[in-house]
């Protein structure tokens, strides 16, 4: 792949140019493959094993404070079919150069990233640069080509913004944003918006954004979250959204046919008993669609217990409900009862289940519930070297049975040179 050859040359380049001294290496890589009984897209029975591999690097202290190389990227090889059709798939994540000044007065990332600013919610080949000034003053912009493009050719796709705030550590953060995307030349989203937080005393914490489209002109996302720790145990959130999926993805999106506009709003309830070990959670939501609404309730507990190692056992319940029938044939109410367990044994084996049981209003390919089961254990057999194994049985109204066994390696490597 074009993007991993160019990661291994500039870090080939930067390891050995002469003046750069004590480099940091981190390595980690993640094999996963799944056992699967049937190819799901073809409908056709025998083994099939996907596998997965996923491997992260980061370098650190090149001699030049303040530079790091960071990389990941994922393939995959399909066993279980033709092997001459040479079934799989790969890319590379994120692999960027990252400059921070001393003085963390700016910093300069370099290659393919995540965005995360404002408006900004992509994942593109460019570069970001972003400072912040003694009073609290902080800059930021962006300029790229999307690593996907909506038409199918990247070469007339280009994305550019930025955002201006204010920021006071842990107590405020303000800004406004803007960004413009286009594909195969034209325009396709000019966002502009507000976002923040606030946490004007200890115990009160509040976040907003408000997004507009102008090519929409139309609001397409707006939120408010606040919540309030009037005691340690206890934190109490409201949270209110509404959400314009076609505005959003932009207007060259053949997703925007399947979406419509809907509104959020609910309340939760966390509380911690460090005497018991015991966890409580308890929540209500209610959405709104164009043509229908909906009520969520749910509440689960877990208890935290030291018998032989660190253990947690846990139950929730849920409920969604529709006010009237809904709309749609997809769309059905349920009951849904979940139990689990988590724990760690003499430090170096893990084990974990999960049980799920679903209760539908209505019946979907002749099923009026689901039952879902995962068990997974796990072994440390060095200090960086682990692996977890994990079988998956379900009976849904999708697969009649349908049953995914997975092993997950992971090997982390560090060292300095």
């Amino acid at each position: 792949m074009k993007q991993f050859k160019l990661i291994i040359f500039v870090l080939g380049a930067l390891i050995s140019y002469p003046s750069l001294y004590a480099a940091t290496v981190d390595f980690s890589s993640r094999t996963f493959p799944r056992f699967l009984d049937s190819v799901p897209e073809e409908n056709s029975t025998g083994l099939y094993v996907p596998t997965y591999e996923y491997l992260t690097l980061n370098v650190n202290t090149f001699g030049i404070e303040g530079l790091s190389l960071s990389a990941s990227g994922w393939g995959r090889l399909d066993i279980g079919r033709d092997i001459d059709s040479n079934d799989g798939d790969g890319d590379l994540l994120y692999g960027y150069l990252d400059y921070r000044e001393s003085r963390n007065l700016y910093h300069v990332r370099l290659g393919r990233q995540f965005l995360f600013r404002g408006v900004a919610l992509d994942n593109m080949d460019g570069i970001f640069i972003d400072g912040i000034s003694p009073y609290g003053l902080v800059m930021e912009g962006f300029a790229g080509k999307p690593v996907l493009s909506k038409s199918g050719d990247i070469s007339g796709d280009f994305l550019y913004g930025g955002r201006v705030g204010y920021r006071l550590p842990w107590r405020l953060d303000l800004g406004i944003s803007a960004l413009q995307s286009l594909e195969n030349g034209e325009a396709d989203r000019q966002n502009i918006g507000l976002d923040g937080f606030a946490r004007p005393i200890g115990i009160v914490e509040m976040s907003w954004k408000l997004f507009y489209s102008i090519l929409f002109e139309d609001i397409y996302e707006g939120s408010l979250t606040a919540s309030v720790s009037p005691l340690d145990w206890l934190k109490v959130s409201i949270s209110g959204e509404s959400t314009d999926p076609k505005v959003r993805i932009g207007a060259n999106s053949i997703f925007s046919v399947f979406t419509e506009k809907y509104y959020d709003a609910g309340i939760r309830i966390d509380s911690h008993c460090p005497v018991t070990g015991i966890d409580f959670n308890a929540s209500y939501y209610n959405y709104q669609y164009a043509t229908d609404q909906a009520h969520r309730f749910s509440a689960g507990a877990a208890y935290s217990a030291r018998l032989l190692g660190d253990n947690i056992f846990g139950a929730s319940f849920e409920q969604l409900t529709y006010s009237d029938e809904p709309t749609s044939e997809t769309m059905t109410g349920y009951y849904q009862f979940r139990i689990f367990t988590e724990n760690t044994f003499i430090e170096k084996i893990t084990a974990s289940a999960e049980y799920i049981h679903t209760i539908y209003d209505e019946y979907i390919n002749n099923y009026n519930g689901s039952d879902d089961i995962t068990v997974s254990a796990g072994y440390s057999i060095l200090k960086d070297l682990n692996i977890l194994g994990s079988l998956y049985y379900s009976i849904t109204p999708r697969y009649t049975q349908e049953i995914q066994g997975s092993v997950f390696i992971t090997y982390l490597f560090g060292t300095t040179f």
